[in-house]
């Protein structure tokens, strides 16, 4: 009996050992599948990390090239306005000296026109002077003889019309008839019975 009693407690004892054995097991199987998670996770977070620091370094990279672009395309706008300014104030000086060059044209203009207009008078003063003088001209105005030729004006008969016109020695002179209407004026009234009170009234 005592045997029996001793075999019964090494039974209970190797079914408790048996247990205790597969919980450990079951206890170390649980934690080896948690350690594997667990490394999993840390695989995944190192490898995001790994990630996130490539992505950083990249994008630092990227800033880097934008920061130069930027820093290149800044100089390219200030070389540009630079030689923008520069051809405004070209243009400027060449319109400056553009229109200095116009007013000493038209100054040169003015005096050329001068010059002609006194070389032109100077040749009707020798052409007057080469032509018959008056008082050397038995039908000559017996004023015109008075003034020894000297006047602005002279009178023009033309019989076949029946018309006596004034015309002028210079140019200039006969410039004035024709602002006036002189002999516009006086074909209408030789054509007229009131002739003296036309002329009188044109006068006054």
């Amino acid at each position: 009996r005592a045997l029996k009693k001793h075999n019964a407690q090494l039974s209970q004892r190797c079914r408790e050992e048996v247990k205790l054995k597969i919980k450990e097991h079951e206890e170390r199987k649980e934690a080896q599948e948690k350690v594997r998670t667990l490394g999993g996770r840390l695989s995944f977070l190192l490898n995001k990390m790994q990630s996130d620091e490539e992505a950083k370094i990249i994008q630092r990279e990227e800033a880097k090239k934008m920061e130069a672009q930027l820093k290149s395309l800044a100089e390219r706008c200030e070389e540009l306005q630079r030689k923008v300014d520069e051809t405004g104030e070209s243009n400027r000086i060449i319109t400056q000296a553009m229109r200095v060059k116009q007013e000493e044209l038209q100054a040169n203009q003015i005096r050329l026109d001068a010059l002609q207009k006194m070389a032109e008078e100077r040749e009707e003063d020798l052409k007057m002077e080469n032509e018959p003088r008056p008082e050397d001209d038995a039908d000559a105005d017996p004023e015109s003889k008075l003034a020894g030729g000297r006047l602005r004006f002279y009178v023009e008969s033309k019989p076949a019309l029946g018309l006596s016109l004034i015309k002028g020695k210079r140019s200039k002179d006969r410039e004035w008839l024709e602002s006036k209407d002189c002999n516009s004026f006086l074909k209408k009234v030789q054509k007229n019975p009131n002739i003296k009170d036309m002329l009188i009234q044109r006068i006054a």
